[in-house]
Protein backbone atom coordinates (compact mmCIF):
# COMPACT_ATOMS: atom_id res chain seq x y z
CA UNK A 1 0.00 0.00 0.00
CA UNK A 2 3.03 2.67 0.40
CA UNK A 3 6.97 2.47 0.44
CA UNK A 4 8.49 1.72 3.47
CA UNK A 5 9.02 5.13 5.29
CA UNK A 6 11.58 6.27 7.57
CA UNK A 7 11.82 4.77 10.91
CA UNK A 8 14.65 5.42 13.83
CA UNK A 9 15.53 3.39 16.99
CA UNK A 10 12.51 3.36 19.47
CA UNK A 11 12.96 4.88 22.64
CA UNK A 12 10.96 3.80 26.29
CA UNK A 13 8.13 6.06 27.45
CA UNK A 14 5.07 5.69 29.90
CA UNK A 15 1.76 4.20 28.48
CA UNK A 16 3.62 3.01 25.43
CA UNK A 17 6.91 2.39 23.55
CA UNK A 18 7.99 5.28 21.24
CA UNK A 19 8.67 5.28 17.51
CA UNK A 20 9.99 7.70 15.12
CA UNK A 21 8.26 7.22 11.77
CA UNK A 22 7.31 9.01 8.75
CA UNK A 23 3.78 9.31 7.58
CA UNK A 24 2.45 8.23 4.36
CA UNK A 25 -0.62 7.88 2.17
CA UNK A 26 -4.36 7.61 4.45
CA UNK A 27 -6.12 4.92 5.97
CA UNK A 28 -9.45 4.53 6.87
CA UNK A 29 -10.54 6.14 10.60
CA UNK A 30 -8.54 9.17 10.34
CA UNK A 31 -5.26 7.81 10.38
CA UNK A 32 -1.94 7.64 8.23
CA UNK A 33 0.30 4.55 7.36
CA UNK A 34 4.23 4.07 8.24
CA UNK A 35 6.42 1.42 8.75
CA UNK A 36 8.78 0.58 11.52
CA UNK A 37 11.09 -1.94 11.02
CA UNK A 38 8.85 -3.85 8.27
CA UNK A 39 5.61 -3.32 9.81
CA UNK A 40 2.82 -1.01 9.15
CA UNK A 41 1.91 1.50 12.34
CA UNK A 42 -1.29 3.54 11.52
CA UNK A 43 -0.89 7.06 13.24
CA UNK A 44 -3.21 9.38 14.59
CA UNK A 45 -2.37 13.09 14.86
CA UNK A 46 -0.32 13.33 11.73
CA UNK A 47 -0.33 14.07 7.88
CA UNK A 48 1.32 12.90 4.88
CA UNK A 49 4.67 13.15 4.74
CA UNK A 50 5.53 14.14 7.89
CA UNK A 51 8.17 12.99 10.49
CA UNK A 52 6.61 12.18 13.59
CA UNK A 53 7.53 10.34 17.25
CA UNK A 54 4.52 8.55 17.69
CA UNK A 55 3.43 6.52 21.22
CA UNK A 56 2.35 3.31 20.47
CA UNK A 57 -1.59 2.07 21.82
CA UNK A 58 -0.31 -1.37 22.23
CA UNK A 59 2.23 -3.11 24.02
CA UNK A 60 4.75 -4.60 21.04
CA UNK A 61 6.23 -7.18 23.19
CA UNK A 62 2.23 -8.59 23.60
CA UNK A 63 1.32 -7.84 19.61
CA UNK A 64 4.60 -8.93 18.41
CA UNK A 65 3.21 -10.86 15.74
CA UNK A 66 0.28 -8.51 15.14
CA UNK A 67 0.01 -7.59 11.16
CA UNK A 68 0.16 -3.89 12.64
CA UNK A 69 0.35 -1.49 15.53
CA UNK A 70 -1.97 1.83 16.01
CA UNK A 71 -0.26 4.86 17.63
CA UNK A 72 -0.51 8.57 18.09
CA UNK A 73 2.28 11.27 17.67
CA UNK A 74 3.44 13.24 20.19
CA UNK A 75 5.95 15.39 18.30
CA UNK A 76 6.32 17.10 14.98
CA UNK A 77 9.76 16.30 13.72
CA UNK A 78 9.04 17.52 10.19
CA UNK A 79 5.96 19.02 9.26
CA UNK A 80 4.34 18.39 6.36
CA UNK A 81 2.59 21.35 3.84
CA UNK A 82 -0.76 20.49 5.11
CA UNK A 83 -0.72 21.01 8.80
CA UNK A 84 -1.64 23.97 10.27
CA UNK A 85 -2.67 24.93 13.58
CA UNK A 86 -5.55 22.97 14.72
CA UNK A 87 -9.29 24.16 14.91
CA UNK A 88 -9.69 21.94 18.14
CA UNK A 89 -6.90 21.73 21.63
CA UNK A 90 -8.96 18.90 22.97
CA UNK A 91 -8.80 16.64 19.69
CA UNK A 92 -5.17 16.14 20.13
CA UNK A 93 -2.88 13.87 21.86
CA UNK A 94 -4.98 11.87 24.71
CA UNK A 95 -7.54 14.20 23.69
CA UNK A 96 -11.52 13.34 22.42
CA UNK A 97 -12.02 11.29 18.92
CA UNK A 98 -13.68 12.28 15.74
CA UNK A 99 -11.77 14.81 15.06
CA UNK A 100 -8.71 13.30 13.76
CA UNK A 101 -7.72 15.75 10.97
CA UNK A 102 -7.89 19.32 13.20
CA UNK A 103 -4.66 19.70 12.15
CA UNK A 104 -5.18 19.43 8.36
CA UNK A 105 -6.01 22.58 5.95
CA UNK A 106 -9.25 21.58 4.82
CA UNK A 107 -8.52 21.85 1.34
CA UNK A 108 -6.23 19.16 2.50
CA UNK A 109 -8.56 17.06 4.10
CA UNK A 110 -11.16 17.07 1.32
CA UNK A 111 -8.61 15.65 -1.10
CA UNK A 112 -7.34 13.17 1.54
CA UNK A 113 -10.71 11.62 1.62
CA UNK A 114 -11.14 11.50 -1.69
CA UNK A 115 -8.00 9.20 -1.83
CA UNK A 116 -9.44 7.27 0.93
CA UNK A 117 -13.02 6.68 -0.84
CA UNK A 118 -11.08 5.83 -4.28
CA UNK A 119 -9.01 3.09 -2.20
CA UNK A 120 -12.21 1.67 -0.79
CA UNK A 121 -13.64 1.60 -4.39
CA UNK A 122 -10.37 -0.11 -5.72
CA UNK A 123 -9.95 -2.68 -3.76
CA UNK A 124 -13.67 -3.21 -3.74
CA UNK A 125 -13.13 -3.69 -7.65
CA UNK A 126 -15.37 -1.21 -9.15
CA UNK A 127 -14.81 -0.71 -12.96
CA UNK A 128 -17.97 0.81 -13.93
CA UNK A 129 -16.52 4.03 -13.73
CA UNK A 130 -13.30 6.00 -13.48
CA UNK A 131 -12.82 5.56 -9.86
CA UNK A 132 -10.64 9.29 -9.91
CA UNK A 133 -13.23 11.28 -10.48
CA UNK A 134 -14.46 10.52 -6.82
CA UNK A 135 -13.98 13.63 -5.10
CA UNK A 136 -15.36 15.06 -2.10
CA UNK A 137 -16.50 18.33 -2.74
CA UNK A 138 -17.70 20.86 0.31
CA UNK A 139 -21.45 20.66 1.11
CA UNK A 140 -23.64 24.01 0.39
CA UNK A 141 -22.24 26.87 2.99
CA UNK A 142 -19.73 24.92 4.38
CA UNK A 143 -16.69 27.49 3.35
CA UNK A 144 -14.69 26.76 6.74
CA UNK A 145 -15.79 23.20 7.63
CA UNK A 146 -17.14 24.03 11.23
CA UNK A 147 -19.88 23.76 12.88
CA UNK A 148 -21.92 20.92 10.67
CA UNK A 149 -23.00 18.18 13.69
CA UNK A 150 -25.92 18.84 14.13
CA UNK A 151 -26.55 15.69 16.60
CA UNK A 152 -23.84 15.12 19.17
CA UNK A 153 -23.93 12.23 21.49
CA UNK A 154 -21.88 12.84 24.98
CA UNK A 155 -20.76 10.74 27.28
CA UNK A 156 -20.57 11.22 30.83
CA UNK A 157 -18.26 9.87 32.82
CA UNK A 158 -17.85 8.06 36.69
CA UNK A 159 -18.30 11.44 38.56
CA UNK A 160 -20.87 12.96 36.29
CA UNK A 161 -18.82 14.83 34.19
CA UNK A 162 -20.30 15.71 30.27
CA UNK A 163 -17.96 15.26 27.44
CA UNK A 164 -16.70 12.52 25.04
CA UNK A 165 -14.64 9.38 24.73
CA UNK A 166 -11.33 9.70 23.71
CA UNK A 167 -9.32 8.06 20.39
CA UNK A 168 -9.89 4.65 21.10
CA UNK A 169 -10.93 4.90 24.97
CA UNK A 170 -13.91 4.56 26.84
CA UNK A 171 -12.31 7.43 29.13
CA UNK A 172 -14.19 10.49 29.00
CA UNK A 173 -12.42 13.55 28.27
CA UNK A 174 -13.38 17.54 28.10
CA UNK A 175 -14.67 19.03 25.03
CA UNK A 176 -13.40 22.45 25.51
CA UNK A 177 -15.73 24.58 22.24
CA UNK A 178 -16.40 21.79 20.45
CA UNK A 179 -16.04 23.79 17.62
CA UNK A 180 -17.48 21.12 14.64
CA UNK A 181 -20.88 21.22 17.03
CA UNK A 182 -23.45 23.59 15.28
CA UNK A 183 -23.84 26.79 17.11
CA UNK A 184 -26.80 25.98 19.00
CA UNK A 185 -25.39 22.74 20.21
CA UNK A 186 -21.99 24.81 21.06
CA UNK A 187 -24.59 27.21 22.77
CA UNK A 188 -25.77 25.02 25.34
CA UNK A 189 -22.11 24.11 26.59
CA UNK A 190 -22.90 20.78 27.51
CA UNK A 191 -19.27 20.25 28.23
CA UNK A 192 -19.59 22.50 31.35
CA UNK A 193 -22.90 20.18 32.72
CA UNK A 194 -22.61 17.53 35.46
CA UNK A 195 -25.11 15.29 34.88
CA UNK A 196 -27.93 13.50 37.55
CA UNK A 197 -26.59 9.72 38.59
CA UNK A 198 -27.43 7.07 36.62
CA UNK A 199 -27.07 9.04 33.13
CA UNK A 200 -24.95 7.27 30.66
CA UNK A 201 -24.85 10.17 28.11
CA UNK A 202 -26.21 13.25 27.01
CA UNK A 203 -27.76 13.96 23.45
CA UNK A 204 -28.25 17.30 21.74
CA UNK A 205 -30.44 17.18 18.47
Amino acid sequence: MTPDADSAPSSPAPGGRVLTVTAGPPAAGGTFVARHEGRVVFVRGTAPGETVTARLLEDPQAKADARFWRAEALDVLEAGPDRVPTVWEEAGVDGVGGAEWAHIALPAQRRIASEVMQELLRRAGVTSFPIEQVQVEPAPHDADGLGWRTRVRYAVGPDGEVGMRGWRSHEVRPVGEDPLSAPAVRALRLGEWTATEGTEAVDAV
